[in-house]
């Protein structure tokens, strides 16, 4: 991870099952991370969800828990099937 954070900036979500809080939003993982990244200005531990732009466009990622989530109540065969459900 420190060589990509010399290079571009990075920025970092916590995981379903990273030493975060359970529920979302899920709270950066700052205290976990060692303070050779933590020193690089283009890294960035960030919540799940997180929201960012890159050349104007808006961007949501998630970890995938609201996805699997879904899975449990619905009928769509894929997770695609789920995913383009959120979209609307």
């Amino acid at each position: 991870m420190i060589q990509l954070a010399t290079a571009l900036p990075v920025d970092l979500m916590p995981r379903p099952h990273d030493p975060a809080n359970l529920s979302l939003p899920q709270q950066p993982l700052y205290k976990y991370l060692s303070a050779e990244v933590l020193a690089y200005n283009t890294f960035f531990s960030v919540t799940n969800p997180h929201r960012f732009d890159l050349d104007r466009v808006c961007f949501l990622g998630t970890s995938g828990q609201n996805i699997d989530d879904l899975g449990k109540y619905s009928d769509a065969k894929e997770k695609l099937d789920y995913m383009e459900r959120t979209m609307n």
